[in-house]
């Protein structure tokens, strides 16, 4: 038998270093085998619904992965990804046995399961790990947060005032020089009407032109108003004079009174009421629009009108028709006595005059140079790492 001397005092044959290394091979055979528990999970998932595991594993560890589905068809997908990178993924995953990942390097591995089905699936999942070494075999899987700022330095530009320059410069403005009011005398006639057995007609019109305004650059007009007057016979006239003694003795105190009648002071508003007779004719009267209604009134068939009466004398205000023209036709039914009928219509109008007037100004502009700056600029970031 051969015998190898070691030193002077031991001797061992082959065969009993053979047995040696043959029982230490597979004693480190036998612990490589036996995987350890790392989560034993049932996973349930809804429509479109992900659930994420995390797991720490030390460095030459080994990953077996189980998955089964207890209810329903399949996961949309599994899918196993180590701190850099995906390793594997499963698409309608209905069973994975014993499937086996080396780690290369210690971290915190991902375990994704995603479901996309309309009903509830539920799957039963083990995850194990056999460690590279009976003294990693108590490695812990669990994971922290690991906080890390970064701090980051980023160049910028930035204005810089450093004064102000004064420009002269000059302004063309338009300014209001004058704004008056005015009253215009539109019509003013003493009209006959005929009786209802008259040759002559026992109706007649009268026609009224509102004032044509000037608007330009520098001047402006608006007409504010027009009021009207008509009155029958003497008493008529009588109680007109009386609404303009009334109405002088209203504004004889106003210095800045430019109403000269009662009829402009009824179209700005200034009085609302006026003296009328008791006694006399009266006359039917209507106001139109156009010559084709006045013909129509002539006429006796259907006419449109915007404003009509009947009495002894009557007043009005109008402020909507501003412009153009209108008519004012007049009847008398008395059968035998034909009337005299005195008509007044007065407008006030608004005139501004505008005027050019040049202004010198100075105009402030300020003066920026441009620095070059470094901001700082400090993120804070998190990170999933194994707890030991």
């Amino acid at each position: 038998m051969d015998v190898i001397r070691i030193g002077t005092k031991m001797s061992l044959t082959i065969n009993h270093i053979v047995l040696f290394l043959v029982g230490m091979f597979f004693c480190v055979s036998s612990f490589s085998q036996e995987p350890i528990d790392v989560a034993n999970l049932s996973i349930k998932l809804s429509f479109d619904q992900t659930q994420d595991y995390y797991y720490s594993f030390d460095t030459g560890d080994e990953i077996v992965f189980n998955f089964q589905m207890k209810k329903g068809r399949h996961f949309k997908y599994v899918e196993i990804a180590s701190p850099t990178n995906v390793i594997s993924t499963e698409f309608k995953a209905k069973k994975i046995a014993n499937q086996r990942i080396k780690v290369l390097n210690k971290g915190v591995y991902r375990f994704r399961f995603y479901s996309s089905s309309l009903t509830n699936r539920v799957a039963n999942v083990n995850i194990q790990r056999v460690p590279s070494s009976i003294g990693r075999k108590s490695f812990n899987t669990g994971w922290r947060w690991e906080r890390v700022i970064d701090t980051a330095y980023i160049p910028y530009v930035k204005d810089s005032l450093t004064g102000y320059k004064i420009t002269p410069y000059q302004e063309t403005v338009k300014e209001l020089i004058e704004a008056k009011e005015e009253e215009v005398l539109l019509f003013q006639k003493s009209q006959r009407v005929h009786s209802f057995y008259n040759r002559n007609k026992s109706k007649t019109y009268l026609r009224v032109d509102l004032p044509r305004l000037e608007n330009t650059v520098l001047k402006s007009e608006r007409l504010i108003a027009w009021a009207y007057w008509i009155g029958v016979g003497n008493e008529g006239k009588e109680a007109y004079e009386q609404n303009i003694k009334s109405f002088s003795n209203l504004i004889a105190n106003a210095a800045d009174a430019y109403c000269q009648t009662p009829l402009a002071g009824l179209a700005v508003g200034t009085i609302t009421d006026l003296i009328l007779p008791s006694t006399g004719e009266d006359v039917d009267y209507s106001f139109v629009n156009d010559y084709q209604n006045v013909q129509n009134f002539l006429n006796g068939s259907q006419y449109y009108l915007f404003d009509s009466g009947k009495g002894r004398a009557a007043f009005g205000r109008n402020d909507s028709k501003k412009h153009g023209t209108f008519y004012i036709c007049l009847y008398n039914d008395n059968l035998t006595r034909g009337i005299d009928v005195d008509v007044k219509v007065v407008a006030v109008k608004e005139t501004k005059l505008y005027e050019f007037r040049k202004y010198n100004k100075q105009r402030k502009e300020p003066q920026y140079v441009k620095l070059n700056k470094i901001r700082m600029q400090i993120t804070e970031k998190k990170y999933r790492v194994p707890v030991e």
